[in-house]
């Protein structure tokens, strides 16, 4: 395993994508060492004369000045991150511009020790309102929303979900920047998502666009992302953690998120994400069956089952 904050020299980016194209092509996720396969992104453990690396692809861009707005904004991301205190696993980007004009981007990282990783810590400890990650990770949060002046009108978001922390001489450091959320003065995104959008069938593409975007500017509130690392205890079954966070925001930062609020959110995304799957599978199979190219390799299940 590797130190987060040292990376080793990215691998052949076309091997990597060679074999993540023909587990797509087949179906065939049991071809990769995959760490995880979410709604936006995909994680390979890749490994190579000895060294190993983590590589999360995100869907292609239309275009290489596409993917090069992309990296040059989550690189903007993780900087202004790291300027609002928080520790960032190290990162780097790389692009591969493949022969139909498309752009794959890959965050290349460190492999890091998975028992390390925060909801892994939590997992394995007593509830505690004390606990000093759980209480790091509160106060990073809340640190890096509300800004250097505490006002919180920043433009900048964060998926604060315990599983996308890693527990490193005793301090959380973020690991995920797949979407790098700095939104725009209207609160959109920053970076093309028509990668994103080809997953699903196309007179569905408009509502999924207007969904992220009406859903991006609540990473940006407080109490919204604290309540969402409730609904992230609450999938991962670690519910008995929910009434120590919500001490923990409200004793130091005088913050009231609520249970019941996640609960009720966990509910309402547990019915969204599987049938976002079905659609994306629908979409896949018309592909396919018309000798294209389907660019995600989708998971057996959503994140809720």
């Amino acid at each position: 395993m590797s130190d987060p904050d040292v990376i080793p020299a990215s691998p052949d980016l076309a091997a990597v994508e060679a074999a993540i194209r023909s587990a797509v092509d087949r179906r065939r996720p049991d071809e990769l060492d995959l760490i995880g396969n979410g709604e936006f992104s995909i994680a390979v453990h890749w490994r190579c004369d000895g060294t190993h690396w983590v590589m999360k692809r995100v869907p292609p861009f239309r275009s290489r000045a596409a993917a090069d707005g992309y990296i040059a904004l989550t690189r903007d991301y993780i900087a202004t991150l790291r300027a609002r205190g928080v520790r960032c696993v190290a990162t780097d980007l790389a692009a591969l511009t493949r022969p139909d004009g498309r752009t794959v981007v890959y965050h290349v990282q460190p492999l890091l020790d998975v028992e390390q990783l925060a909801d892994q810590v939590l997992a394995r400890d007593e509830p505690d309102p004390e606990h000093p990650l759980a209480v790091a990770v509160v106060d990073t949060v809340v640190a890096a929303l509300r800004g250097p002046d505490g006002s919180g009108v920043n433009g900048v978001g964060l998926d604060a979900q315990f599983a996308n922390w890693y527990h490193h001489d005793g301090e959380p450091w973020q690991l995920d920047f797949s979407t790098p959320l700095l939104l725009d003065p209207a609160g959109r995104i920053r970076f093309e998502a028509w990668g994103f959008l080809q997953e699903y069938p196309l007179p569905l593409r408009p509502l999924v666009y207007r969904e992220v975007t009406a859903l991006a500017p609540r990473y940006l509130d407080t109490g919204y992302v604290l309540t969402d690392v409730l609904v992230g205890l609450i999938r991962q079954d670690l519910d008995a953690w929910c009434e120590p966070v919500v001490r923990i925001a409200r004793h130091r930062h005088g913050i009231e998120i609520s249970p019941a609020e996640a609960a009720e959110h966990y509910r309402e995304e547990a019915q969204l994400f599987p049938r976002l799957l079905k659609l994306k599978r629908l979409q896949r199979a018309w592909i396919q069956r018309t000798g294209r190219r389907y660019d995600s390799l989708l998971p057996t299940a959503s994140s809720f089952g």
